[in-house]
């Protein structure tokens, strides 16, 4: 915020722990939307009336009795999916180091493309089987409330990235892997046809 104001801007630093509530679990809490709404509501139309820019931190947030708690891996994603329902905006932007979700891990695969849009299940889906861009927690919040998520390249801000929303005509492709995980598959020709 510091940075911005000495840029001319009017910012404010907000701690995701005076609108962000949640249960108790350190390391993995889950966020209630009803109080988080409330409190997200009341403080930022405050500052947006002010001018103010908010700069808000991520990952953590506090449960009902007033303790921090922490919403563990990619929540600071999860901060800004949250916000951006309980404020119901238009876009979330998530920013990071790679051109969007990818059709494969780049450093695997060379000629690995970004994704232009893809659904909120089919998002979730490949980050529960290995892809990193995002974290499928971070787009419960999205999915609920249907507002699309942008990820974005911080260090190649030209790219267009990877629009996740609810429905997508775009026929997306993906590989994904997830190490140290094995399927087996049983298979007996006796069972087919039984119940």
């Amino acid at each position: 915020s510091r940075f911005l104001c000495g840029r001319g801007l009017s910012a404010g630093a907000i701690d995701a722990r005076e609108f962000l509530v949640a249960d108790g679990r350190v390391g993995n809490a889950s966020c209630l939307p009803g109080p988080t709404r409330v409190r997200a509501r009341s403080l930022f139309d405050r500052l947006f009336e002010a001018g103010k820019l908010p700069v808000v931190t991520g990952f953590i947030g506090q449960d009902m009795e007033g303790r921090t708690t922490t919403l563990g891996r990619g929540g600071s994603d999860l901060t800004a999916t949250l916000l951006g329902e309980a404020l119901s905006a238009d876009l979330v932007e998530i920013w990071t180091d790679a051109d969007g979700i990818m059709s494969a891990d780049p450093r695997r695969v060379k000629d690995a493309v970004s994704i232009k849009e893809i659904t909120f299940k089919e998002a979730i889906e490949l980050s529960n089987f290995g892809a990193k861009v995002m974290y499928s927690r971070a787009l419960t919040a999205s999915l609920r409330s249907g507002i699309p998520v942008a990820v974005r390249n911080t260090f190649n801000p030209t790219a267009a990235g990877t629009l996740i929303k609810a429905d997508s005509e775009e026929k997306s492709f993906s590989v994904t892997l997830k190490e140290g995980t094995q399927v087996i598959t049983v298979f007996n020709p006796e069972m087919i046809g039984t119940s």
